[in-house]
């Protein structure tokens, strides 16, 4: 399979057909999570946490194996998940890119 990216907010997800990468690079993602590379096999995805752009910000959350949940209050969740390590956010121009990526992942599953 070749390899999706799409570039959200807060940092980029790559999918290969077994794994996805977000990789933090920028001043804007290290601040908000850290910078560097996490890889997560889609085997050891549970669920995957989706919210569209709207007015606001969208984003993708994976939820596997021994990793912690952060959970905001309703109308806070994006807002949670810039600083998520396990999540990426996007604007609405960088959507179908990230919708893309799921659909791909949820095919693998």
């Amino acid at each position: 399979m070749q390899v999706i990216e799409a570039q959200g907010r807060n940092g980029k997800l790559r999918f290969n057909g077994r794994s996805i990468t977000i990789v933090r690079e920028g001043f804007l993602a290290r601040s908000l999570v850290g910078g560097g590379e996490r890889s997560i096999p889609v085997s050891e995805i549970t669920s995957v946490d989706w919210k569209k752009a709207g007015f606001g910000l969208g984003f993708i959350r994976f939820t596997f194996a021994g990793s912690r949940e952060t959970r905001g209050r309703v109308g806070s969740r994006p807002t949670a998940a810039q600083r998520d390590a396990n999540a990426v956010t996007f604007v609405r121009r960088q959507q179908p890119a990230f919708e893309a990526i799921r659909a791909a992942i949820e095919a693998a599953q």
